[in-house]
């Protein structure tokens, strides 16, 4: 196999999960890429070497046998070690089911982005990958995109049987949303955004939004901006702080944005 191989697939079909882009690379010595924010999903297998991985102000470790997502629309970093640069196979994939079944995998419990696997579970994966790459060629046809989708399900399929004691979504929701809401209770004077809640909580941004709407019926913006009218509204009551004061204490930069939101 050449040091260098991907294919970019064009899915005739709408799927819920979908493969984009299939490649493998035995990568040069301090290979790196990025910072860099892509557009799908990229479920990276190590077969040799070393390197590291950097999403979300975390800097991974990698090795032999690490399988590492790298997640769509985030800075993330990769890095080959100089003395032992790791060589690896990938598959991009998106589509309308992919980030739930990501967060059912526990990829995004505690920003756990790498899966490590035993000695037996490498060699099928390793199977599995390079057989999900031999389906590709410049003309593929339905058939062989089926079967290298199938490839991907059965990886997904075995990484799913990772650590039993990452807890699944379903049952984090609640405790979740006792902790998210906590959190901002004590820090509403400070900056908070879903960005920030995503990075605090290792969710993505979709499922806190969802959070807060099924909990709610609010966005997550509309949920803190409420949050700090009422702790404002309670100032204006049982104190005689100047306005000005009380926006800075209730997270507000703005005081214009206050005026106006205090109004409405």
């Amino acid at each position: 196999m050449s040091n260098y191989k991907i294919f970019q697939c064009r899915p005739k079909n709408y799927y819920d999960l979908a493969i984009y882009q299939i490649g493998y690379e035995k990568c040069e010595k301090d290979h790196s890429f990025g910072p860099v924010k892509r557009d799908c999903y990229l479920l990276h297998f190590v077969v040799s070497g070393r390197g590291y991985y950097e999403v979300r102000g975390k800097v991974i470790p990698l090795k032999k046998g690490d399988c590492f997502l790298v997640i769509p629309d985030e800075d993330t970093y990769i890095h080959a070690e100089e003395s032992d640069p790791y060589e690896y196979f990938w598959i991009g994939f998106r589509g309308t089911a992919t980030l739930q079944l990501m967060e059912h995998l526990g990829f995004y419990v505690n920003n756990n982005f790498v899966f490590s696997c035993n000695e037996n579970e490498f060699e099928v994966l390793k199977d599995y990958f390079r057989k999900t790459i031999d389906c590709e060629r410049p003309e593929m046809d339905e058939k062989e995109y089926i079967r290298s989708l199938g490839y991907l399900y059965l990886i997904l399929s075995l990484i799913s049987r990772r650590d039993s004691s990452i807890p699944s979504v379903v049952r984090m929701n609640m405790d979740s949303w006792k902790e998210i809401v906590e959190y901002i209770a004590f820090h509403y004077d400070s900056p908070l955004t879903v960005e920030s809640l995503s990075k605090r909580f290792g969710f993505h941004r979709t499922s806190i939004f969802k959070l807060f709407q099924k909990n709610t019926g609010m966005s997550p913006t509309e949920y803190i901006l409420n949050y700090r009218l009422d702790k404002a509204l309670n100032f204006v009551k049982t104190t005689d702080m100047p306005f000005k004061s009380i926006a800075m204490n209730c997270g507000f930069n703005s005081l214009s944005y206050f005026y106006r939101s205090f109004k409405n």
